[in-house]
């Protein structure tokens, strides 16, 4: 999944109101989201136990 077009830099102003809603990024149907979606938390899962680990403390 391709999420660059997605991505704020620092300091930009973002108007919600001019990006798409309806953009799938070439998902075919239901059960494919729900695999890209599993695959997303699971990476944040894991994102977020490293963050824990190296703060020893929740991570918000």
């Amino acid at each position: 999944m391709k999420v660059e077009k997605y991505l704020a830099k620092p300091g930009d102003k973002i108007n919600l109101s001019k990006i798409s809603t309806d953009n799938t990024q070439n998902i075919k149907d239901k059960f494919e989201a729900a695999k890209v979606l599993e695959k997303n938390i699971e990476k944040m899962r894991e994102l977020q136990n490293r963050c824990m680990q190296a703060t020893n403390t929740r991570c918000f």
